[in-house]
């Protein structure tokens, strides 16, 4: 499950950087920091924040449209399941954070 999940994020992650894309949590890390030392304006660093999160979650949901298209998950049940448990686990973690909070 998690090995799975960190190979997978892993994978992932090197093939964004390395076809030379922004992920938003980046953007939202670097561009209010060069915003308080002044080397990039803040409404710039506010629109070019906006526009990767527009970026990403157009490119999301694009390629969950592929998956979902392709048939995959239909047609290979157990990648189905595998996608139904994570998602009931993630689920279950989050309503027992919230609850302890």
């Amino acid at each position: 499950g998690m090995t799975v999940s960190g190979l997978v994020f892993g994978v992932a992650l090197r093939r964004v950087v390395f076809a030379g894309a922004d992920l938003v949590t980046y953007a939202m890390m670097v561009l209010p920091q060069g915003a308080l030392m002044r080397a990039v304006g803040p409404w710039r660093a506010l629109g070019t924040v906006g526009a990767t999160f527009a970026a990403n979650l157009v490119g999301a949901l694009a390629f969950a449209g592929l998956i979902a298209a392709s048939g995959v998950l239909h047609a290979n049940a157990a990648a189905g399941q595998m996608l139904s448990d994570m998602l009931a686990a993630k689920a279950h973690d989050y309503t027992k954070t919230t609850r302890q909070n």
